[in-house]
């Protein structure tokens, strides 16, 4: 290596690691500033301003209201098929304890691996009616067939919520993103579900 370049290189060496003695202080080779750092919120707050003066937040607020009547209106629901044949079958609710069920102090009420039905200890004190609200024969049938409040529980599986209720003048349900159905193995509407002893007894019936 040339004596020169070698003698440049030892100095870049020590006055990056600063481990030479003799290293020099230089001076300022140009001012320095320190970089402004503005406040989070402040940034948030600008944002908002510029955000409401162009009318985007009110459009979103505007959106968002439209979309919760919606859901009001009309839940979402289970497109089921119109009943076209009488069918009936039993359900049962009885499953088995993965794991220890204990009551509030701790004491285990039924062991994991216990089979338990909830229709022993709790009954289904009416029979539930279920109907397409979109389906007006299926709004008459439930009218006609499911009358009486202290008999009857009307469930909706699709359908104009409020509109149907005010037909009906009646409390109704809505079974929302199909929960029932399913458990119930309900494959067409309009059907009833009532309790026969311990199991289910799920009937789709045909209307004409």
């Amino acid at each position: 290596m040339h004596k020169s370049t070698w003698f440049i290189a030892i100095a870049l060496s020590a006055a990056l690691t600063g481990s030479s003695s003799h290293a020099r202080d230089l001076g300022t080779i140009g001012p320095s500033y320190a970089i402004p750092e503005r406040n989070l919120l402040d940034v948030i707050q600008e944002r908002l301003k510029e955000r409401m003066k162009d009318g985007f937040l009110e459009k979103q607020r505007r959106k968002l209201t439209e979309r919760s009547k919606r859901y009001i209106t009309r839940p979402r629901g289970l497109p089921l098929p119109r009943t076209q044949t009488y069918r009936a079958y039993d359900v049962s609710l009885e499953f088995v304890t993965t794991e220890d069920i204990t009551d509030g102090h701790g004491r285990v009420l039924y062991p994991v691996g216990t089979r338990v039905n909830p229709l022993v200890f709790q009954s289904l004190t009416k029979i539930l009616c279920f109907a397409d609200g979109d389906d007006p024969d299926q709004v008459k049938w439930l009218n006609r067939h499911c009358s009486d409040p202290l008999k009857h529980k009307l469930i909706l599986v699709r359908g104009n919520y409020p509109k149907v209720t005010e037909q009906l003048n009646r409390r109704l349900y809505f079974d929302q993103r199909g929960y029932l159905v399913d458990r119930f193995e309900i494959q067409a509407v309009p059907a009833t579900v009532r309790q026969k002893e311990h199991i289910l007894y799920v009937e789709e019936i045909p209307i004409h």
